[in-house]
């Protein structure tokens, strides 16, 4: 689904890369690069289901769920507790609040504040997670997580919903290219026939 969604944004990437930034409400400038299932830090070894690179050195990372109900989780052993100490402590440490840096709190949560171990107050990088609305479990993860989210970094992490961002594409100038609508409203059709009621 990732693939299908951003695909026709950077499948003529010179002439069309700006709409996806567009989409996203973010600034109106070339994309640098952009790639699918990538690894920025092999040492510490999250995969971002889509990544994109502004000139300006913006990082957008976005994690994309369709039937999963939840992030995922980790055990609390010897080599996690590792990777929290020498890894997201350092990162996270007065970005987040210091109970979700305790063990069994921080692996509960493992997948979703890894990915917020990115984003970087001090710059204007942005997460963005998109799901279904119907999904109200992750819904409520993310939303019970940003209530412990420095007020720095909250404006740096959105949630966006697949039935409304759908609706925005296709409302867009983006989509008055027939190819494009023509995409989206099978990918409506694929994933969700419920989206454009």
């Amino acid at each position: 689904m990732c693939f299908n969604l951003f695909y026709p944004f950077i499948h003529n990437f010179q002439t069309q890369q700006m709409a996806l930034t567009q989409v996203f409400g973010q600034p109106q400038e070339l994309i640098e690069s952009h790639a699918f299932e990538i690894i920025i830090d092999t040492c510490e070894g999250t995969k971002f289901d889509f990544f994109v690179q502004l000139q300006s050195k913006i990082r957008i990372f976005f994690e994309v769920k369709l039937s999963e109900n939840e992030f995922g989780h980790a055990n609390n052993d010897r080599s996690h507790r590792e990777k929290l100490r020498s890894i997201y402590i350092p990162r996270l440490t007065g970005n987040i609040s210091a109970e979700l840096l305790e063990p069994q709190r921080f692996f509960r949560y493992y997948q979703l504040l890894r990915n917020i171990s990115y984003i970087n107050p001090g710059n204007q990088d942005v997460l963005f997670f998109i799901f279904p609305e119907r999904n109200q479990k992750i819904t409520k993860e993310i939303s019970d997580i940003l209530k412990l989210v420095s007020p720095l970094l909250h404006p740096r992490i959105h949630i966006v919903f697949l039935e409304q961002l759908i609706k925005q594409i296709l409302q867009t100038k983006f989509c008055s290219d027939l190819r494009n609508l023509k995409h989206y409203l099978l990918f409506n059709e694929k994933y969700n026939g419920q989206i454009l009621e």
